[in-house]
């Protein structure tokens, strides 16, 4: 597929796996950096700790399907009827998981010979729940950097604090004052 690919924001758990070109995988692997490949995205940079670069040929009978299952996370049974084209793949191919885009919505444009083989969905990465809060607290929007109500909130807390400190400091004192006045 080489045509416009959606990636909605705060994506999670999908693994896309694109065939990189030979220029494209000497680039990457030879400048020690992803900037070529998410310029052959259409992206202005990927998370690093959510790309891997791997020649299926090198992984010997560990297989391509099997880094997909045991390293990223991918169901034996959606891998089981990609196994013998996934392995047969050969040169170099990225592993890009959906952290890698940084939780952006992005609309990649492959270019520079980048295809994507396929994408798949990690086993055990269910969406994130997010439950809606229902307190009256709760409502309504911060719309200035949070400067406002909460933080005079906290100043009258750091200011109680402080004044139970020295009037506690203070009664220590009077104490410690009346015990040595009676010896």
């Amino acid at each position: 597929m080489t045509g416009p690919i959606t990636i909605p924001a705060n994506e999670h758990g999908i693994v896309r796996l694109f065939a990189l070109p030979y220029k494209l995988a000497m680039e990457v692997n030879h400048g020690e950096t992803l900037a070529p490949l998410a310029k052959a995205l259409g992206v202005a940079e990927l998370d690093a700790e959510h790309v891997q670069i791997v020649n299926p040929a090198q992984l010997g009978e560990m297989g391509l399907t099997a880094l997909l299952g045991d390293g990223h996370g991918i169901a034996p049974e959606t891998l089981g009827p990609e196994r013998a084209r996934l392995n047969a793949l050969s040169g170099e191919v990225a592993i890009v998981r959906s952290r890698a885009f940084g939780g952006a919505a992005r609309t990649l444009a492959l270019k520079d010979g980048c295809t994507l083989i396929a994408a798949f969905s990690e086993q055990g990465a269910p969406p994130p729940h997010l439950t809606p809060l229902t307190s009256t607290s709760a409502k309504g929007t911060l719309n200035d950097g949070g400067q406002g109500a909460g933080d005079e909130i906290g100043h009258r807390a750091s200011r109680r604090t402080l004044l139970i400190a020295v009037l506690a400091a203070a009664l220590l004192g009077l104490i410690v004052l009346m015990l040595t006045g009676q010896s």
